[in-house]
């Protein structure tokens, strides 16, 4: 008989899982003290752990936190119940890290209650946890840990399809930050839209050079066009539609294509391994409607069916083991087609790769494995499809034990809890607030912040933001203040080990105490978390030059 814990304060709850448990079969535990639940967890070595999520000294949350970092116990499946938490495309629309498995809402229903604990007790099917599903999809188990997160990291084929498809599907606005060493390139989207594209000069970027591309103007036109537009600075493109090289509705139409044009370059080779980075804001309206803006939805279609690199897809397919690993469409599948105007060739072809790995459709289309390598990816990032799961392979490397000094963090943390959960509200909280520090405006800063707080308490965003604000609200000499932003910011970092805006805040405050090798340590973790960082990569730069100079002066 399958073992189940149950960690769980509310004897009304208690009482109505247990009967649910027990009509299927399993044998029960019990744990009423969260302090207790790792030694009762060790002494019974449960199959599965059911946990209360607003428990009294810790939060379920929290709990699963201890859980997953211990080196036995990560390993038996940890659900929560809850009527608070957000669902998981809300987690992932806010760039929300997870511990737990899986979630079941409250109040139960008896029929999916029992669904979903059927398949976490399956031992020949693993399914995948919450923090898989938030990663990528061709992220492995192993690798979920560090993965990044959707908005920023580096360019490939990968990162960038999941991006657009992340803004397709929620529609989110903001912008677009992508950079080499020595071209930029800034991408406002609203709500699904690219509205505007700019670029440091790339030649072949420019408008004129892809109008004459496109035949659409002679070289002589273009010419003469420039010449005027360069004296009387004027668009070049309104100097186009003047001459009457272009109708007005053709410049509109090819602004639109040049635009999306620039953006399908980023899935080129000169933008490959770039730094990214998606910033959630609201975008002013811009007076007229703009029927010049792309959809990003054809933009991504187009990407992935004609710009992919199969040679980049098949690595990462390779790379994550994940080459004899049959498909499976999902009930996304129908969604997609819709949202991206697939046409019925297109989704009887991805049909037909149901069931089908990439290795067996090399086999079977060898002429045409790139396209259906492409399309396998497509069905992919969209969720449309997912691998067929296998028997769970055995653990090959075990998690170190979790510190007595962190259990003891994480139990005085008692406080962290959910109190509710609006996400666009939440968004627009820390959207305010970067706005509002970004003009050195803290006390209007610190009451967004709080909001955000109080709507998610384990953010560990708006967390990092605030200690900022803290110190510098705080007099030069209060050392109570810089310390609790100190550790304001570790704790931060404890919630989201990605978080490189409280890594260069930390940063900063240890090198006003002196301490630049650790503040330089953290402003270079910063810049390898998020590479499109402008800030860590200024402090990196600037803590180097200071080295040279010390170094300089002590050779003198």
């Amino acid at each position: 008989m399958k073992k189940i814990l149950l960690i769980m304060h509310s004897e009304a709850m208690i009482e109505r899982i247990s009967d649910l448990l027990k009509e299927q079969g399993y044998e029960i535990h019990l744990c009423t003290d969260a302090i207790r639940a790792v030694e009762s967890t060790k002494s019974i070595e449960p199959d599965l752990i059911l946990c209360e999520s607003d428990l009294p000294v810790l939060s379920g949350m929290q709990l699963s936190r201890l859980f997953k970092g211990h080196s036995k116990l990560a390993r038996i499946p940890f659900l929560l119940l809850t009527s608070n938490l957000p669902s998981v495309w809300e987690m992932s629309r806010s760039g929300f890290r997870i511990e737990v498995d899986d979630i079941i809402q409250l109040p139960i229903s008896t029929r999916i209650f029992a669904e979903t604990i059927t398949k976490w007790m399956n031992p020949d099917y693993k399914p995948p946890s919450i923090a898989d599903r938030l990663a990528g999809p061709l992220t492995t188990t192993s690798k979920t840990k560090q993965a990044k997160q959707w908005n920023k990291g580096r360019i490939t084929c990968v990162s960038l399809g999941q991006l657009m498809v992340h803004l397709i599907r929620y529609r989110e606005s903001g912008t677009l930050h992508v950079q080499t060493d020595a071209s930029r390139l800034s991408a406002v989207i609203d709500k699904g839209s690219v509205v505007e594209v700019t670029s440091s000069y790339i030649p072949e970027d420019a408008l004129g050079a892809y109008l004459i591309k496109e035949m659409k103007i002679t070289k002589d036109q273009f010419d003469k066009s420039f010449d005027i537009a360069q004296t009387g600075q004027f668009l070049l493109g309104n100097v186009l539609v003047e001459m009457r090289y272009l109708e007005k509705h053709e410049l509109d139409y090819h602004l639109m294509q040049h635009k999306m044009q620039k953006l399908l370059g980023l899935f080129e080779e000169k933008w490959r391994h770039a730094a990214f980075e998606f910033v959630p804001e609201r975008i002013s309206p811009r007076g007229e409607p703009d029927i010049e803006s792309a959809p990003l939805n054809k933009l991504l279609f187009r990407a992935v069916f004609t710009k992919a690199d199969g040679k980049d897809l098949q690595n990462a397919f390779t790379r994550n083991n994940k080459d004899d690993q049959p498909l499976k469409l999902t009930d996304n599948f129908s969604r997609t087609a819709k949202l991206f105007n697939l046409e019925y060739d297109i989704v009887e072809k991805l049909r037909s790769m149901d069931a089908k790995s990439v290795n067996q459709l090399k086999a079977d289309f060898p002429e045409q494995y790139d396209a259906y390598l492409r399309r396998a990816f497509f069905l992919l990032i969209t969720k449309s499809a997912q691998f067929r799961s296998e028997r769970p392979a055995p653990e090959e490397e075990k998690r170190p034990a979790i510190k007595p000094e962190e259990e003891r963090l994480v139990a005085e943390a008692s406080e962290n809890r959910y109190k509710s959960w609006e996400v666009s509200g939440y968004i627009k909280a820390l959207s305010e607030a970067r706005a509002l520090i970004g003009q050195g405006n803290f006390p209007d800063a610190k009451i967004w912040l709080t909001k955000a707080l109080d709507m998610n308490p384990d953010s560990s965003h708006a967390m990092g933001m605030l200690a900022w604000v803290i110190y510098n609200l705080a007099e030069s000499k209060d050392k109570i203040a810089q310390s609790e932003s100190k550790n304001m910011l570790k704790k931060a970092l404890s919630l989201d080990d990605t978080n490189d805006t409280a890594m260069v805040y930390l940063g900063k405050i240890l090198r006003a105490e002196g301490k630049d090798g650790l503040a330089d340590s953290y402003f270079r973790k910063a810049n390898l978390a998020n590479p499109a960082n402008e800030e860590a990569k200024r402090e990196v730069e600037l803590m180097r030059i200071k080295s040279r100079k010390k170094m300089r002066y002590q050779l003198e």
